[in-house]
């Protein structure tokens, strides 16, 4: 994203030209991550929902104890 805005000054055709497949790249990149960050964040989810269940956690509470039982 620097790079394009850095770069805008630069007309030329070469410049343009790369500055347009960077800016496709850039926005491909972009997608991916987003898509990337909704499945993990569908995965955590899914394992917060199996292990409330699996321990039969009924509050937050419960969830939160359960979560730092392990660590003293």
């Amino acid at each position: 994203e620097e790079l394009l805005k850095n770069t805008d000054q630069y007309t030329s055709v070469l410049y343009q030209n790369a500055r347009a497949k960077l800016a496709m790249a850039l926005d491909a990149a972009n997608e991916e991550l987003a898509r990337f960050e909704d499945a993990q964040l569908a995965r955590m989810i899914d394992a917060t929902r199996e292990a409330n269940a699996r321990f039969n956690d009924q509050t937050g509470e419960a969830r939160i104890l359960r979560a730092f039982q392990d660590l003293h």
